[in-house]
C-alpha cells in the first residue's frame, strides 16, 4: 500500500463511521461551551471565587468587549449572514436528506446546532448591552448561557450519535 491510498483510507468520505468527524463535532462543542459569548469559562469561574473577587471587573471589561464585538458584527453583516445561514442549511438539508449525500449529513448534523447558538448568542449579547449586567449577575449570566450552550450540545450530540448509528447500521445490513 503507497502513502496516498494510506492517506485516503485515513480521511474517508463515509463521515458517521470516521473518527476524524467524530473528533471534531466533540472539539467544536467544547470549544463552544467554554468559550461563552467569547469570554474563557475558567475566568467566569475564578472571579466567581471569594478570594479571586477582585478578577471582577477583569471579567465585565472582557465581558463588555466580547458584547461589543459579536453586536458589531451581527449589525453589520446581519443580513447577509441570515441569508446565507438559510441558503446553506437548506442546500445542506436537501442534498442531505433528499439525495441521501451522507457529507452533507454530516455537516448539517455539525452546524446548524452551532448556528442556532450562535444566534441565542446574539439574543444574549443584545440583552447584556440593553442592561449590562455586573459582578454576581454577570456571573450568573454567564453560568445560565453555558448551561444552554452545553444543553444543546448534549441533545445535538445525542441526535447525531443516533442518526449516525442508524445510517451505519443501514448501510452495513444493505451493502
Amino acid at each position: 500500500m503507497n502513502f496516498y491510498s494510506q492517506v485516503l483510507t485515513l480521511i474517508e468520505m463515509n463521515s458517521f463511521s470516521s473518527v476524524w468527524y467524530w473528533m471534531i463535532l466533540s472539539v467544536s462543542w467544547s470549544l463552544n461551551s467554554h468559550y461563552i459569548l467569547g469570554v474563557p469559562f475558567d475566568m467566569v469561574q475564578r472571579a466567581g471565587r471569594r478570594k479571586d473577587a477582585d478578577l471582577i471587573p477583569d471579567l465585565e471589561a472582557f465581558t463588555d468587549l466580547s458584547v461589543k464585538r459579536i453586536l458589531i458584527i451581527s449589525e453589520r453583516s446581519g443580513v447577509l449572514f441570515l441569508g446565507a445561514f438559510f441558503f446553506c442549511f437548506s442546500a445542506l438539508a436537501i442534498l442531505g436528506f433528499a439525495y441521501r449525500v451522507e457529507l452533507a449529513q454530516a455537516v448539517f448534523f455539525l452546524l446548524f446546532p452551532l448556528a442556532l447558538v450562535w444566534l441565542r448568542s446574539i439574543y444574549v449579547a443584545r440583552r447584556f448591552s440593553d442592561t449590562c449586567p455586573r459582578g454576581q449577575d454577570l456571573i450568573s449570566a454567564l453560568k445560565r448561557h453555558r448551561m444552554f450552550v452545553q444543553g444543546s450540545g448534549l441533545v445535538a450530540i445525542t441526535i447525531t450519535v443516533i442518526w449516525g448509528m442508524v445510517h451505519n447500521i443501514l448501510n452495513v445490513v444493505i451493502w
